[in-house]
């Protein structure tokens, strides 16, 4: 993902098809300079179906 705005701050979503499973969110969330975001991971503890998102939020300019 590419930002457009300093400061943005990367959301994302993940969901698996089993509540048996725990998650590790990846580092680098948010982004002091407009850019590309770099490669993003999340870690799982086993392998399931899966779904999830990524955005970027920009501040809110007065």
């Amino acid at each position: 993902m590419t930002s457009t705005t300093a400061n943005a701050m990367l959301v994302g979503c993940m969901s698996d098809n089993s509540g048996s499973v725990t998650l590790a969110s990846p580092a680098g969330m948010t982004q002091a300079v407009a850019g590309p975001s770099g490669a993003k991971t999340w870690t799982f503890s086993a392998a399931r179906e899966r779904a999830g998102w990524l955005v970027a939020l920009r501040t809110k300019t007065p």
